[in-house]
């Protein structure tokens, strides 16, 4: 959808403004990850969870960023003690590494991670428990080329949940790439 209009005098004319492309759009920016896997978002088939290219402890790449996932812990209630975050469900840890392997420093932020289940349902990560845990510097990180940041994305989610897939993202532009966590 073009957003403006035209200006220009006499034989002379330019569009002016933006466009506005939604997820399926093939003028999105193209990062490719290492593995097969795309996104759920992108309505595309996920990877076999038997895959172990995409499961923990194998990394997968989007933009400028290789992920890894270290382990996943499930089932507390409160991070941070007394003064710390309560679960409206519970929390669901991620151990993570995210190494920058691009040229110049990115940002990485917790927002742009996503966490589903089987049945397809997204969860973002609890900037409140992130702040609280002793283990995640995670939720904001610029990353310089070549270094690396390990720590935790943590989830609050209803209690039993299994969570199956972590979508990572180097931006929120970027089609992602999928970690499977069965």
């Amino acid at each position: 959808m073009l957003i403006g209009g035209s200006v220009g005098g006499p034989g002379q004319q330019a569009e002016i403004g933006s466009t506005s492309n939604g997820p399926e759009s093939p003028e999105r920016p193209s990062n490719t990850p290492t593995s097969p896997a795309p996104t759920e978002r992108s309505g595309q088939q996920p990877p076999a969870h038997d895959d172990p290219a995409t499961g923990v402890g194998a990394a997968v790449r989007d933009g400028k960023f290789e992920f890894v996932v270290k382990n996943v812990k499930c089932g507390a209630q409160n991070i941070g003690g007394q003064f710390g975050s309560d679960a409206q469900g519970e929390f669901c840890q991620i151990r993570i590494t995210v190494k920058n392997i691009g040229d110049e420093p990115q940002d990485m932020f917790s927002d742009n991670q996503y966490a589903l289940n089987a049945a397809g349902q997204e969860f973002s990560p609890d900037g409140s428990a992130m702040i609280f845990s002793a283990n995640s510097d995670m939720w904001m990180s610029e990353i310089n080329p070549g270094n690396s940041v390990s720590g935790e994305l943590i989830y609050d989610v209803p209690r039993g949940t299994k969570l199956t897939k972590l979508e990572v993202h180097d931006s929120a532009f970027s089609s992602g790439a999928t970690i499977d966590l069965r």
